[in-house]
């Protein structure tokens, strides 16, 4: 039998071979073209809209005339309130489970008919983008520093507060990167309270995988915790669950007496959803959301010896 080796026509480049050749950028001048195009009509919608907000003031009627006239008229109210698509998202979902009429995520298309042909719906986003600050629903269930984006003042064009939604884009990569290291403090002060020895961002032996904690030891690992609070739908979360399976494997072959704890929550979930999260629960021996995070203390007490 011949080897598949000795079908390859070309030799394997070195590293130095790639980078040597590397295009910095992929340059496609249709591609180019086709964005400039979308660039100057949402630059024409906004600029529709500073028309509309000269006089000082938009009234929710006015905003929904403008949102139902043409398609690109979300994107461009987004964009000035310094929201990402997916951050976008994720709030009318919010908004839609609170009023017990979610059954899947929308996305942009989708959002555009709804403001065209359901009036209710048109006149809830109408709301949300001059009042979604002082929502005090939302305020439970959403930070603040993305709630604020919901003000009016900046789609009346204020400079301060444009201002406020470029900078605030530019700190929404670091902003999200915090929030995971704030769910984990709330991790570390549980333990220790609890005076129990524990590894931050370990490497267990024989574990395909750095753990947020491990306690009491990376040599005797008897608890293992992940923490992860997801709000995007990436396709990491429809894939996490074959993924956490295989560390599973890897924990109770090594380490029988050890147990598998993750700790997870964030709208993302309700999202995706289904079988995806169905499959993270069956790879651990527990999960718990943040609002069950006490839970952690028994789980302690009763896996690590209290010597």
């Amino acid at each position: 039998m011949s080897s598949r080796v000795s079908k390859l026509i070309f030799p394997k480049p070195s590293a130095e071979d790639i980078l040597a050749d590397i295009t910095a950028w992929v340059i496609s001048k249709p591609l180019e073209e086709d964005f400039q195009e979308k660039l100057s009509h949402r630059k024409k919608v906004a600029k529709a809209l500073r028309q509309l907000s000269r006089s000082g003031s938009i009234t929710e009627d006015r905003l929904i005339q403008f949102m139902r006239s043409d398609s690109e008229a979300v994107n461009v109210i987004i964009s000035i309130l310094g929201m990402s698509q997916e951050e976008f998202y994720r709030i009318v979902t919010l908004t839609r489970v609170l009023e017990g009429s979610y059954n899947s995520e929308w996305k942009i298309k989708t959002i555009v008919n709804a403001i065209r042909k359901d009036d209710a719906f048109a006149k809830r986003l109408a709301n949300l983008f001059l009042e979604g600050r002082q929502n005090k629903d939302l305020a439970k269930r959403v930070p603040k520093f993305a709630l604020d984006k919901l003000d009016r003042k900046k789609l009346l064009f204020d400079p301060d507060d444009l201002t406020d939604s470029l900078i605030k884009t530019g700190l929404k990569g670091a902003y999200d990167r915090a929030k995971g290291e704030e769910t984990e403090k709330l991790v570390a002060a549980l333990l220790d309270g609890l005076k129990v020895p524990y590894v931050r961002k370990g490497n267990v032996p024989k574990i395909g995988r750095n753990m947020d904690f491990v306690i009491p030891s990376l040599k005797d690992p008897r608890i293992l915790i992940e923490v992860g609070v997801y709000q995007t739908t990436a396709r990491e979360l429809s894939e996490k669950a074959l993924v956490e399976m295989r560390i599973r494997t890897q924990v109770e072959d090594a380490y029988p007496d050890s147990v598998l704890v993750r700790i997870t929550d964030g709208i993302g979930w309700l999202v995706r959803g289904g079988k995806a999260l169905a499959g993270v629960i069956d790879a651990s021996h527990y999960v718990l959301t943040l609002n069950q995070i006490g839970k952690l203390r028994d789980i302690v007490k009763a896996h690590v010896p209290k010597e």
